[in-house]
């Protein structure tokens, strides 16, 4: 998960889909990219490298905004909705469902705005919706994860709010489990927030590879998701292509309806270069 601050130049695409080929990422959650409801298709579509897709999903407003970016071979058990059955003005929200044979993973990415005069949001606003969140988890069959960015300073834990968001996780026997600064002012402000007792979380960790004032955070589940299936790509080698006899071919086929003017140009084709036998379409296999 990152929050992008923006996606809108090609060097924070293009950086964001290298990342997930070189840590090798098969879902990655994104805040804040600033995409539109219309006219960012194709930023999005930059943010996912080959054997990827991306969808968006912007605010309606400027600013803010969340995407997922995952592997092809996942899109057939994925799912996706914002329209969730409580009040979550405080915060944008999307519920990814990853349906696998032996178990269902339900990924709610988070990003609550700071609250200013401006977006008219408060921290007891967000107090009064979070709990509804943590609810609708608690009733749902299946593996929940609440990852994002709370914009709540994890790393103090006197303050009341970093305080009171731990003892609502608590009450229902969740755990955040990232313990690395998020931000390069040193704070915490990326949470991921799983249920201890089900054993799937192995570990996070952060990462700096992104150039951002935020850093990417990593997270590796027990899990055995489906890959992608090998893809036969059947190819001729051009070079090998035996030249006076394609001349021939050219001519045979040819002559039959080329202009009696342009025939002469058929003999200028060049056969200079040496001949080679001609080989049969060869395939390799792509995975």
């Amino acid at each position: 998960m990152f929050n992008a601050c923006s996606v809108g130049t090609p060097e924070k695409r293009t950086e964001i889909a290298d990342f997930i080929i070189d840590l090798c990422v098969d879902v990655l959650f994104l805040t804040e990219t600033w995409l539109r409801q219309a006219g960012d298709e194709a930023k999005c579509a930059d943010l996912a490298p080959p054997g990827f897709t991306a969808k968006s999903f912007p605010r309606s407003s400027r600013g803010g905004g969340l995407a997922i970016v995952l592997k092809d071979s996942l899109l057939p058990h994925f799912s996706w909705t914002t329209s969730l059955p409580f009040c979550h003005t405080s915060f944008e929200l999307i519920h990814a469902t990853l349906t696998l044979t032996q178990k269902t993973l339900h990924f709610y990415t988070l990003y609550r705005p700071p609250p200013n005069r401006k977006n008219k949001l408060t921290d007891s606003l967000f107090f009064e919706q979070f709990p509804d969140l943590l609810e609708h988890c608690n009733s749902l069959a299946g593996n929940s994860f609440i990852l994002g960015d709370f914009n709540f300073h994890y790393d103090c834990p006197l303050n009341p709010y970093t305080s009171r968001l731990n003892d609502l996780l608590s009450m229902f026997d969740l755990q955040q489990s990232v313990n690395s600064p998020t931000h390069k002012r040193g704070h915490l402000l990326y949470w991921f927030v799983h249920m201890p007792t089900d054993g799937l979380l192995l570990s996070t960790e952060v990462s700096q590879v992104i150039s951002s004032d935020h850093f990417c955070v990593l997270a590796y589940l027990d899990v055995t998701i489906p890959q992608s299936p090998p893809t036969f790509v059947e190819a001729r080698n051009i070079c090998a292509i035996h030249r006076p006899t394609l001349k021939e071919d050219l001519r045979s086929h040819l002559c039959s309806f080329v202009p009696f003017g342009c025939r002469s140009r058929l003999h200028s084709l060049d056969c200079s270069r040496q001949a080679r036998p001609c080989h049969p379409a060869q395939g390799f296999h792509a995975s």
